[in-house]
């Protein structure tokens, strides 16, 4: 058995509810498991979660990212980053921003200091582009929120997740001088889409392509990890000694593996990983991880 033992970790995600206000279709959220994985709503003890981070002596980073939830609608959020500040642990924040009010931002960028992250997704330069991924966000809502989190703190982050639909208004005049108010941006692209059927809601789904100079590359891959599917793999989160608690705290070592667990624990075993026996790996296995890093293309799984 191949494991990790807590003080060897130095990255830790956490997911801290399972509370969202945002209907993003590639979301697991929007997964027929989901309701199965969660059929109610959770939001962890503060208290279970100080505990169970006390035994993860050597964090340098703490991310709260949200796989299932939106991370600042945890109600006991400000507490928590206040916590980790008080270990001199690093923090990234992944937001879809249109949450509380320009104060409370601001409050959050004052517990925060040069050295964290915080990243609000921008995906177009009207609205009507924007919720065509991030449903049920406000882009006006978002940029005065990152507005007021930078007159503080100039930590902010626009994320900009490019898909086909969207990829004339990234390249526009108008698009740029939405972003260029940002202190940093951050340029990604959509990742692979999963078969029709996995989702609830697909309506949009069609839309949310990756960008058309790209799919063919994105096929190819998936045709390539395929064929490879036995192959030894490596494990990226297994490399950089990184995890990501559940909203249970259960641990697994990527976002992508705790969602095909579909709520099932894992052994902790990443010789079991290594050696091909989780389906989810096929992108790490290690020929196409050369692929990927080589062509600029690790975002499509």
């Amino acid at each position: 058995m191949l494991n990790l033992y807590k003080d060897d970790i130095i990255d830790l995600e956490i997911e801290t509810s399972t509370i969202c206000q945002a209907d993003c279709p590639l979301c697991f959220r929007n997964y027929k498991s989901f309701n199965e994985v969660y059929p109610k709503s959770i939001q962890r003890d503060f208290y279970e979660i100080i505990t169970q981070l006390d035994n993860y002596t050597n964090l340098e980073w703490v991310r709260l990212v949200g796989s299932v939830s939106e991370p600042t609608l945890y109600s006991d959020f400000i507490p928590l980053i206040k916590y980790i500040k008080s270990r001199n642990i690093k923090i990234e924040i992944c937001t879809n921003g249109d949450t509380h009010d320009k104060d409370w931002w601001q409050e959050l960028a004052k517990n925060l200091d040069k050295n964290d992250k915080v990243y609000f997704t921008i995906c177009g330069s009207t609205q009507e582009l924007h919720e065509t991924y991030r449903k049920n966000t406000s882009l006006k809502n978002i940029l005065e929120n990152a507005t007021a989190f930078r007159e503080i703190n100039p930590i902010d982050y626009a994320q900009c997740i490019r898909f086909d639909y969207n990829n004339d208004d990234f390249n526009s005049p108008n698009f740029k001088k939405i972003i260029n108010d940002f202190t940093n941006i951050y340029w990604t692209e959509t990742f692979l889409k999963k078969d029709v059927d996995n989702y609830k809601n697909t309506k949009d789904l069609d839309k949310l392509k990756p960008n058309s100079n790209k799919i063919k590359s994105y096929l190819s891959i998936e045709k390539l990890a395929n064929k490879r599917i036995n192959k030894p793999r490596t494990c990226k989160a297994f490399n950089d000694k990184s995890q990501i608690l559940d909203v249970n705290g259960n641990i697994y070592p990527c976002y992508l593996f705790m969602e095909a667990q579909n709520g099932k624990e894992w052994d902790e075993d990443y010789s079991k990983i290594l050696n091909g026996n989780y389906d989810v790996c096929k992108f790490c296995e290690e020929g196409i991880v050369k692929v990927l890093e080589n062509s600029d293309l690790t975002y499509i799984i």
